[in-house]
């Protein structure tokens, strides 16, 4: 399938896409949001678009656009919550006005993505996402399932429970034979589908979501439908992913379908820390989520405090999405360093025993990974979970670290030796050897970030109020670029944006596109916030590997493929928080609406909320039944 023009592209992202600010939101969806651990959790989400895939105007009449449209769903989320994906408008997607409109998109997205309409979309789902998910606010990631992540309904509603809109695909498995007792699977091609409700406790389970191929009609839209399920853990050997735990949705034919990607949508976030500043332990972690989806504001706590007898070393933001990570040690003599996760929601710092003790710095991957260095000097490449993968012992005195994902390398800096090294992510290898000049000051701590714009480092120490960046020499020493931005207790890179911690607050610039360098972004939502002395953002992330989530195995599947029995069971008129009456919260949510095209409230259809909508919600006044 052919590529999208440039013009038809920049006509459709328009210059909404830089996402200078979010635009006024129009309600609030998410109504439950616990997430306790892997086996108690509720999450809910009413309201949520449920786009028709199958319809004139796209190849093969939609059949196999159930990826576009699932991402498309998420988009229409974000834009009634003031984040316009590619210029997206905010307005009543399920309604017949905006038929064509939606059509157009769902051919636009399906472009972007190589979707075809026999085999569906095997292809190019991160790199769509990057094409139109691009702002400095709005971030998204993208996580299939690999030997160091597996997706399923846990990690998904722990994303949905912190904030983020997710999607997910669910692959059609075959057992081909069995080792060790376990089965093996081979993956047959999968569907792409939309989370509205996940639920746990203890063996209790059920799963809803907003099925894309829930309608044969190729003219019009139908009423927004979950299906539901009961979901179940099985065990088995997938390809060399490995062993997993994997989610089983449902069976057909006795062929297992598991959840094996998600996608998921977010508005930024940040970890900082600052130290009491009377003693070496204690302190305040806190969360950074000045914009949030609307009805996600309670997702995080906004201040953490650590106890006294703990010293904080370093804290940066967990590969999940979802959490936090800390290197903290007790101030008692004798006792090491642990890395622990962090719970945003109730402020818990849990220790992850499988990884290293001693740890000092640390930088996290998109690609599920964990690195950091301990205080022997040596680089250790941890799983999300913590477990050991590699070391290397090889790195100069180390004093601060930076994952640069694009690049598929981790950034050393030593102050002792005055070098930077860039090693290879997969191997731990040493790359590339940077020799710093002594006409740049260096001493005490450091910071280090990649800018993806010029694509090298620049650093800080305590030595200099300047930020130096280093650009290697393809023959002899570096070019060294400088800015002076003040006093910097800390930094942190989230994609196009520096953001910075001084003194009195945080400040965010944009990257410079011609001379390397920062110019202060003004407006952003972030600047004046309490900063500290780690300061860690959400960046854009994957894990996608083309030899792995490519080809034939992730087609899509056919109606008579997918093979599920569930019974879509419509949105009940009126129940706008969907806990089975309307009454009168549905009327005070449906009267905050009025005038506007929420499709909370619009419950004809007509692109407003007015007196026909009241009516209709008091003509269902009640039970649902």
């Amino acid at each position: 399938m052919s590529r999208p023009s440039a013009r038809r592209v920049a006509s459709m992202l328009g210059a909404a896409i830089a996402l200078a600010g979010p635009a006024p939101s129009l309600r609030a969806d998410v109504t439950d949001a616990f997430y306790a651990n892997s086996s108690v959790y509720h999450y809910r989400v009413v309201g949520m678009t449920d786009i028709d895939q199958k319809r004139t105007g796209l190849g093969g009449n939609g059949a196999m656009y159930c990826v576009p449209t699932s991402c498309f769903n998420l988009f229409a989320y974000a834009a009634n919550h003031g984040f316009p994906v590619g210029g997206l408008p905010p307005a009543n997607y399920m309604g017949p006005v905006q038929y064509g409109y939606v059509t157009t998109w769902l051919d636009f997205i399906g472009d972007l993505m190589n979707t075809d309409a026999q085999d569906g979309t095997t292809c190019c789902v991160t790199s769509s996402y990057q094409s139109l998910v691009n702002g400095s606010l709005l971030k998204r990631t993208t996580k299939y399932l690999t030997s160091e992540f597996t997706p399923g309904q846990a990690s998904m509603t722990q994303l949905a429970c912190q904030g983020w809109i997710v999607s997910f695909t669910y692959g059609r498995y075959e057992q081909i034979g069995t080792l060790k007792g376990y089965p093996i699977y081979d993956r047959g091609g999968g569907h792409a589908v939309t989370l509205t409700r996940s639920y746990r406790d203890a063996n209790t389970r059920f799963l809803k979501y907003r099925d894309p191929d829930n309608d044969s009609s190729l003219n019009t839209q139908s009423p927004s439908a979950n299906k539901t399920y009961n979901p179940t853990t099985i065990t088995g050997w997938i390809g060399s992913s490995g062993l997993r735990n994997m989610t089983r949705i449902f069976s057909s034919n006795g062929n297992p379908r598991l959840i094996d990607a998600l996608h998921a949508i977010r508005p930024i976030y940040g970890v900082s820390f600052q130290n009491t500043g009377d003693s070496l332990g204690g302190g305040t972690l806190a969360v950074l989520d000045p914009i949030p989806f609307e009805g996600s504001e309670g997702a995080t706590m906004g201040e953490i405090s650590i106890s006294p007898f703990l010293q904080v070393l370093d804290a940066t933001l967990h590969p999940d999405g979802a959490s936090g990570l800390v290197i903290a040690k007790s101030i008692f003599v004798g006792v090491p360093s642990r890395l622990r996760t962090l719970d945003f929601a109730t402020g818990a710092l849990t220790i992850i025993d499988d990884s290293p003790s001693n740890l000092v710095r640390m930088d996290w991957s998109g690609k599920s990974r964990i690195y950091a260095y301990d205080t022997n000097g040596v680089l250790h490449w941890l799983t999300g979970e913590g477990f050991p993968v590699g070391t290397t012992n090889l790195i100069p005195d180390p004093a601060a670290l930076a994952v640069d994902d694009p690049n598929e390398a981790v950034w050393i800096l030593s102050v002792a030796e005055r070098k930077l090294v860039r090693v290879n992510a997969d191997t731990l290898a040493i790359a590339q050897t940077i020799f710093i000049p002594t006409n740049i000051p260096m001493s005490g701590e450091a910071d280090l970030i990649v800018d993806p714009v010029s694509g090298f480092p620049w650093m800080r120490t305590d030595a200099s109020s300047t930020l130096y960046g280093i650009k290697p020499g393809a023959t002899g020493g570096p070019t060294i670029f400088t800015a002076n931005l003040g006093s910097i207790e800390s930094m942190s890179m989230s994609d196009d944006r520096l953001y910075v911690s001084f003194a009195n607050g945080m400040k965010v610039y944009k990257a410079n596109t011609t001379t390397p360098g920062w110019t202060f972004d003004n407006g952003n939502p972030f600047n004046g916030l309490s900063g500290g002395s780690r300061l860690a953002m959400l960046r854009n992330s994957d894990n996608y590997d083309p030899a792995l989530h490519s080809g034939p195995a992730w087609e899509n599947l056919t109606t008579d493929e997918i093979g599920d029995t569930a019974v879509d069971v419509i949105d009940c008129l009126g129940d706008a928080n969907d806990d089975g009456v309307v009454d009168a919260t549905d009327l005070s949510l449906l009267l905050g609406a009025w005038g506007t095209g929420s499709d909370l409230g619009d419950l004809d259809l007509d692109g407003t909320v007015n007196a026909s909508d009241l009516a209709a919600l008091l003509g269902a006044w009640g039970n649902c039944p």
